[in-house]
């Protein structure tokens, strides 16, 4: 059985009292990934292949306020953060951020572009 999103949205509403508040922080949303420099956009999407593997909804993001208002909750507030850096970071630097994500690419990455990116 699946992720049920709809399943721990009612659950998540019944359990919090009168007046109380949740909060709910997701990982992005790959749909919406900018890789720079070009370089890294085929491992973003190998890496958002891996995790649809491994069963996450890897575009969740998009559709969790009306997840949300669907399950009854109220007064709901979602956005988007970006990433921000003051100066350019190195390809190598880009690379491991997007490997310390603790993603295993398994048989979809050669140990040469392994290598390339650590």
């Amino acid at each position: 059985m699946g992720f049920r999103s709809d399943r721990v949205l009612s659950e998540m509403r019944r359990v919090v009292r009168p007046g109380g508040w949740c909060s709910q922080w997701l990982s992005q949303d790959y749909g919406g990934r900018i890789d720079y420099p070009e370089d890294l956009t085929h491992l973003g999407e190998l890496q958002e292949t891996a995790l649809r593997h491994q069963g996450a909804e890897t575009r969740l993001g998009r559709r969790l306020s009306a997840l949300f208002h669907t399950a009854g909750l109220q007064e709901v507030e979602t956005g988007v953060l970006g990433g921000q850096w003051r100066a350019a970071p190195s390809l190598e630097d880009l690379a491991r951020r997007v490997g310390s994500a603790g993603v295993r690419f398994g048989d979809r990455l050669t140990a040469e572009e392994l290598a390339r990116f650590s």
